[in-house]
């Protein structure tokens, strides 16, 4: 006997390939961000910041870097596409990739 109500349907598969590409997307944005800034450096800059331990430079390269992962994010809910692609994400500003180098 055939079970009609497990059958996929183009809406279905359509659906599906569309969280795909979501979760392809997501996953790309925590690679991009991990990669600029691991964990600890993220860590490290958190507690440099709330110590009062940065300098004015560093603390104004800081805020860039939380302006341009909060861009990143939401960069990863609207791409379509290969999420792979460089010009669907925010540019590192040159001050927040020297600043992570330190951290």
């Amino acid at each position: 006997m055939i079970d009609w109500a497990q059958m996929v349907t183009p809406e279905d598969l359509a659906a599906e390939a569309k969280a795909a590409d979501a979760r392809a997307a997501k996953a790309e944005c925590v690679r991009r961000i991990n990669n600029v800034a691991p964990l600890t450096s993220q860590l490290n800059m958190v507690a440099a910041a709330a110590a009062g331990a940065m300098t004015g430079p560093e603390m104004t390269a800081y805020r860039a870097f939380l302006v341009w992962t909060g861009g990143t994010r939401d960069a990863w809910k609207v791409i379509s596409g290969d999420p792979m692609d460089d010009a669907k994400w925010p540019i590192v500003p040159k001050p927040v990739a020297d600043l992570t180098r330190r951290f």
